[in-house]
């Protein structure tokens, strides 16, 4: 194998050399007549010089640059040319001849200076017929090839056609524009596009629309290419109606967009405008769908321009219109952008007169594409060198005002994507017309009143929701526990009416609306009747939210100066009359409690969030008018106002107040005190007033708590007053619930309450201590101690012995007298007798404590969930007031009559919140409450008798079959029943800890009987342990 050479001379030998031998052998075969040989023998013949040829030329760099010599080519062709004169060739034949002529093209004819014309001639029709078989064939009527014949007779034209190109400009036009050719090359033009729309195969049509469009470029005006137009778009039509492949939807779009910007374009075609009155021509175009603002003539002082005339281009436009409705359908498409834009653009560019009606179609495309930010920059860049920009942005306003006219029928159109495909079109033809400093206030305001009307007519049309039942003790009690303030999720105020995608597509629009400026804003606010109904005020919402969708927090335009309609009309008073709008909108919605109005309350509240977005710092004025509505939203029974509510107060306290909601409502609390007490009235107030405050405490935590005294002081009148009402009493006890948690996370989050148990329990009650002795260490010392008093003093060592004794009794034990408790609870020391304990200050003791009498006195209300709230509230006040001993034995004794009057009531829940408070009171009160406890132990005791034997029994199985997992509790008793039990022997077995050897023998043996079923560890008993394992063991 020759490894090339730089000189010609040399190569060609080389060549020669190596396919001389397939050459003759090929030659033998077709030079003989066609039965001499077989056609498998022609076949390998034709394979062997394909081979061979294709090897040794690749074999030589030098090749590749200048080819071989047309000497050689000719030597090679000879017996292919001898071949092709037979009547009849194989599939197999073809296949390699097609091949081998492809190899001669590229090797040799196409280089320049290579290619004779009379070759062209003759190549150029004889490869078309060899792969598309004889003019004027249907597609259907195609001669059948596999693609690898197809495919390599492709190739032979498409080098072909690049040879004739490198012969030069002279040549190529002489070639293309030869009447004698005009017949090869369409018959070509036609094979081709058959192949296109055939489709048998993605390479070959990818091939024919590459061949295809290499032939277009070729052409230096579009007259020749305007006999070939319709064939191309009717064919390209067909392929895109098909399920088509990308790649071959981006080579037909490349190829129509070179075809039809040759042959419309305005500078070649000579377009010449003149302003025309309606004749009735024009009606009939009219209503055809072709519509001029303008007669469009073309120059006819060409004389080759015969083909193009006014109506040729009257009736091709109007043909491609038609065509465009499939070809720039986008909606399986939308990935294939760049060859849309390609074609969109460089027709706008270059043929915006020929094509004005196509316009519409073409703008269109353009906001389905321009809908990527890329594709955005790059239009408007090349829209900035178009000489048409005044004609476009006058067009794109009057599809704006086409579409605001079918907007009625795109919302109600059970098709959501037609409304968001017309709201993402508005988009774009708003920033472009943004984009070049057009004024469409005119038709800002227009489609504003459109879509409020609409948006109106839906709503009425929606069926309200009926009225919910709210319940403030289940529903609104728990809202602000489950509020984190952590918001994310977003409301959407129009998806009962309006798809989320729509909603999305709509606000979208609505941004680059008010963009440009915001006169017409302030007109359609000014418009607005009083709201005086419910009806009004949802239309006022549906225009308050397009409005508030629509200002922008931007500056004015470069050039708004120099137009008197923005001068005094700012987004910045659009917001405030946004504002103001807003909250006369809110305080109807407060007054009238209606679900129809929940829209509105949300549109209302994310008004004020973006007023304070637009208005920045300056909102900080107007905080005080708007603050209250939102704390107010806060403590609504609505999930969606409430999540509202939460985002505009993180919005405002981000701008305002570096993210502290705390800041924001401590330092705004006089403001909304005295909304409060004018809402607490006795005329105003309702069930939803509590919750506010409630809100309000759990947002400012304890030092918004020192601030409310006189909100505080009010909610006990109101108590005295309204107790009835078990609504309001329930949300009032809601705000004393959220009070009793901030000091428990802030006060005392550093106080242990077990701790404080432990030091309050008398040192005697649990093991015996003689004398105060508690180790053997004390024994010692102690008996040291004695021994030198006997030998100074006898009587001495006596006081001395007894005085230990009432050192460490705290107090009487079994006292009934209250009096006499206080005053034995009091430590002896007169420092202590003055000195505060507690870590909560006595002014916020003496809140609690009053919380405290209420609650007791409520606690006997006639609804028996007031009853069990109130119970619960006292049983978490127990241990925040005995942090001061000496105010709390006294409350102790004064609310154990309550506590113990419900421990037998005959609805368990309240008897099981009762015991609770009974063993919350025992485990902080201790040996102080023996007695009045062994009295109700013995009431215990024979109340629950029977329930406590069926869990004695329960237990004895247990112990019976202590490998086996049993009991099922709720197959014997209920589950309140169980938590009564459970709460009873819990506090017999706290009782016996807590009281220890204060109790007397015969109450310890019976609470003993039923503790033990609980817990029958005997180590948990202390001094008790022995009776317990007594009853184990009996059991």
């Amino acid at each position: 194998m020759p490894s090339g050479s730089a000189d010609p001379d040399d190569i060609e030998v080389s060549i020669f050399r190596e396919i001389r031998q397939s050459c003759v052998a090929l030659s033998q075969i077709t030079f003989a007549p066609p039965e001499t040989f077989t056609s498998r023998e022609l076949v390998d013949a034709l394979k062997q010089l394909d081979s061979r040829l294709t090897q040794v030329i690749d074999s030589l760099a030098d090749t590749k640059s200048y080819g071989i010599s047309t000497s050689l080519a000719d030597y090679i062709f000879v017996p292919i040319a001898y071949l092709l004169k037979r009547p009849v060739i194989e599939e197999t034949e073809l296949e390699y001849t097609l091949s081998i002529i492809n190899t001669l093209i590229k090797r040799c004819w196409a280089f320049p200076g290579s290619l004779q014309m009379e070759m062209a001639q003759q190549l150029l029709p004889l490869i078309t017929f060899l792969i598309g078989g004889k003019p004027n064939l249907d597609v259907n009527e195609l001669p059948e090839h596999v693609d690898e014949t197809i495919s390599n007779g492709v190739d032979c034209l498409q080098n072909l056609l690049g040879g004739i190109k490198n012969q030069g400009s002279k040549y190529s036009d002489e070639f293309l524009n030869d009447p004698k050719n005009m017949l090869s090359v369409g018959h070509m033009v036609t094979v081709l596009l058959m192949f296109v729309q055939k489709g048998q195969s993605v390479r070959i049509q990818v091939q024919s629309l590459e061949v295809l469009s290499d032939l277009f470029k070729m052409f230096h005006d579009g007259e020749t290419l305007s006999f070939m137009l319709p064939g191309v778009v009717s064919a390209i039509t067909k392929v895109l109606k098909q399920k088509t492949r990308q790649k071959v939807i981006a080579k037909s779009l490349d190829l129509l967009s070179t075809a039809i910007c040759f042959v419309f374009d305005d500078f070649d075609l000579g377009i010449e405008t003149i302003d025309k009155g309606e004749t009735l021509d024009d009606v009939k175009e009219h209503d055809m769908g072709v519509e001029h603002s303008v007669h469009l003539t073309i120059s006819t002082s060409d004389d080759k321009k015969l083909h193009r005339t006014t109506s040729w281009l009257k009736a091709t436009v109007y043909q491609l219109q038609k065509a465009f409705k499939i070809i720039l359908k986008l909606d399986d498409r939308i990935d294939v952008k760049e060859p849309y834009f390609t074609l969109c653009s460089s027709m706008m560019s270059r043929c915006f007169l020929s094509c004005s009606i196509l316009m519409p179609q073409i703008l269109d495309c353009l906001a389905q594409v321009c809908n990527d930010e890329e594709y955005y920059t790059k239009f408007t860049e090349v829209l900035a060198f178009n000489s048409h920009v005044p004609e476009v942005l006058k067009l794109i306003e009057g599809e704006l005002d086409k579409g605001i006219g079918i907007i009625t029928m795109a919302l109600r159109s059970p098709d959501s994507s037609k409304a968001i495909g017309l709201f993402n079109k508005f988009s774009f033809y708003f920033s472009v017309l943004l984009e070049f400093g057009w004024n469409y206030s005119v038709l800002g305001e227009k489609l504003i009143y459109t879509l409020r009307n609409e948006l109106t007519l839906l709503n009425r049309k929606k069926k309200q929701p009926k009225p919910i039942e709210v319940s403030y003790g289940d529903e609104l009690l728990s809202i602000i526990l489950t509020s984190d303030f952590e918001v994310s999720e977003k409301v959407w105020s129009l998806n009962d009416i309006l798809d989320v995608e729509v909603e999305k597509s709509l606000m979208k629009m609505l941004s680059y609306l008010g963009h440009r400026g915001a006169s017409f804003l302030q007109y359609i606010l000014f418009d607005l009747p009083p709201t005086d109904s419910v009806d009004l005020a949802l239309a006022e919402s549906m225009s308050l939210w397009l409005v508030m969708r629509s200002v922008q927090k931007t500056g004015l335009h470069h050039d708004d100066y120099l137009t008197d309609d923005y001068k005094d009309n700012s987004s910045t008073e659009v917001t405030y009359s946004l504002l103001e709008k807003a909250g006369e909108l809110l305080s109807f919605a407060a007054i009238h409690e209606e679900p129809a109005l929940t829209k509105a309350t949300i549109i209302g509240l994310q008004c004020i969030e973006k007023a304070c977005d637009i208005l920045g710092n300056d909102f900080h004025s107007e905080l005080v008018d708007y603050l209250y509505p939102v704390v107010d939203s806060l403590a609504s029974p609505n999930d969606l106002i409430r999540l509202q509510a939460q985002k505009v107060i993180l919005k405002i306290a981000d701008q305002l107040y570096e993210g502290s909601v705390e800041r924001l409502i401590s330092e705004n609390c006089d403001y909304l005190a005295d909304k409060l007490s004018i809402n607490m009235t006795g005329e105003t107030i309702t069930p939803r007033t509590p919750m506010i405050v409630g809100v309000l405490v759990k947002i400012g935590g304890i030092e918004l708590v020192s601030q409310l005294d006189d909100i505080i002081a009010t909610i006990f009148t109101l108590l005295d007053v309204y107790h009835q009402y078990a609504t309001l009493c329930e949300g009032f006890f809601f705000v004393f619930d959220q009070i009793i948690d901030q000091v428990y996370n802030n006060v005392l989050s550093g106080v242990s309450l077990k701790d404080l148990e432990q030091n309050y329990e008398d040192v005697n009650v649990i093991y015996p201590a003689p004398w105060g002795l508690r180790n053997l260490e004390q024994v010692f010392d102690f008996v040291e101690k004695q021994v030198e008093l006997l030998d100074d003093d006898h009587e001495t060592v006596g006081e001395v012995i007894e005085e230990p004794i009432k050192k460490e009794k705290i107090l009487e034990v079994d006292s009934d007298d209250e009096s006499d408790a206080e005053t034995n609870s009091v430590v002896s020391s007169p420092e202590d007798d003055t000195k505060w304990m507690s870590p909560i200050t006595p002014k916020q003791y003496k809140i609690l404590a009053e919380i405290l009498q209420y609650s007791e006195r409520l606690s006997k209300h006639r609804s028996i969930k007031v009853s069990a709230i109130a119970l619960g509230l006292i049983n978490k006040l127990i241990p925040i007031l005995a942090t001061e001993k000496t105010k709390f034995l006294p409350i102790a004794a004064s609310i154990w009559p309550t506590a113990a009057s419900f421990v037998t009531n005959d609805d368990l829940k309240l008897a099981c919140s009762a015991l609770s408070v009974v063993h919350t009171l025992i485990s902080y009160a201790n040996v102080f409450l023996t007695s009045r406890f062994c009295d109700l132990a013995k009431l215990l005791i024979t109340k629950y008798h029977e329930l406590i034997k069926k869990h004695e029994t329960i237990y004895r199985r247990r112990r019976e079959n202590a490998t086996k997992c049993m009991v099922n509790k709720t197959s014997t008793t209920t589950n309140f029943e169980s938590r009564i039990f459970e709460q009873l022997a819990v506090l017999c077995k706290t009782a016996l800890l807590k009281l220890g050897r204060t109790l007397p023998l015969e109450t310890a043996l019976d609470i003993a009987s039923v503790a033990y079923i609980y817990d029958d560890d005997e180590t948990h008993y202390a001094f008790y342990d022995d009776v317990i394992y007594y009853f184990k063991k009996k059991a």
